[in-house]
C-alpha cells in the first residue's frame, strides 16, 4: 500500500514538472503581454476617465516585469505609419514609445499611456554598397537578418552585439557597444540615421 502511494505521489510530481517544463518552455501567448509570474502589488487600469471610450493595450519588455497600459500599439511598416502616429500623438497630447524587440530592461522602455511604435516590421534592408561596405537598413532589421544578407555576399558585419537578436534601432537607442574592443561602439561604424 505504503508502495502505491509513494509511486502515486511521484508520477503525480513527474506530471507538474513536465507541465512546468511544456509552460515555461512554450511561445508567450500574446505578442505585447507576458503572464505575471509574481502577484503584482498594483492593478493595471485598462481605462482612463481622459479617454472613456478608448480600449487601451498592455505591453510589456522581455522580463515580463514592467508591464505598461498603453494608448495604441502601431505596428509600423512605412515611414507614413511613423508620421501619422506622430500626428495622432501630437493632436491627443499623448507620449511616444518605440519598441523593438523589448530588450532595453529596466522600466524605461514605455510611457503610461503613450502610443508604441512597433517597429518590428520596419525592417528591410534598403540598400548595399559593396564597394563600400556600406548598408542601409530600417530601424526594425534585427542584426541576424543583416547577417543572413551579408553572409550570400561573402560580407560580414564589422561590429555588432554579441547577440544577434536585437533590433539596430534598439542598438544604437542603447547605445550598445560591441563584441570587438578594439573596433570600437556600433555607433563609430554609422555613417548616419536618421530621426523623425
Amino acid at each position: 500500500m505504503t508502495k502505491k502511494i509513494v509511486f502515486t505521489i511521484l508520477i503525480l510530481f513527474a506530471g507538474y514538472i513536465i507541465s512546468e517544463i511544456i509552460y515555461f518552455s512554450s511561445a508567450p501567448t500574446s505578442e505585447y503581454y507576458c503572464p505575471n509570474l509574481a502577484q503584482s502589488l498594483q492593478t493595471i487600469v485598462l481605462s482612463n476617465t481622459h479617454f472613456p471610450e478608448h480600449r487601451f493595450n498592455l505591453i510589456n519588455d522581455v522580463s515580463c516585469l514592467n508591464a505598461t497600459r498603453v494608448y495604441e500599439i502601431v505596428t509600423v511598416h512605412s515611414y507614413d505609419d511613423i508620421r501619422n502616429a506622430l500626428q495622432r500623438a501630437k493632436e491627443k497630447k499623448l507620449p511616444i514609445a518605440i519598441a523593438g524587440k523589448r530588450h532595453s530592461m529596466g522600466g524605461q522602455a514605455f510611457f503610461k499611456d503613450a502610443i508604441v511604435l512597433n517597429m518590428l516590421e520596419y525592417n528591410k534592408i534598403v540598400s548595399l554598397d559593396e564597394e563600400k561596405k556600406i548598408i542601409t537598413v530600417q530601424s526594425g532589421a534585427t542584426w541576424h537578418d543583416i547577417q543572413n544578407f551579408l553572409n550570400k555576399k561573402n560580407l560580414a558585419i564589422k561590429v555588432m552585439q554579441s547577440s544577434d537578436i536585437f533590433t539596430i534601432g534598439g542598438s544604437l537607442s542603447v547605445n550598445a557597444h560591441g563584441m570587438d574592443h578594439r573596433i570600437g561602439s556600433i555607433a563609430s561604424t554609422i555613417q548616419s540615421f536618421s530621426i523623425i
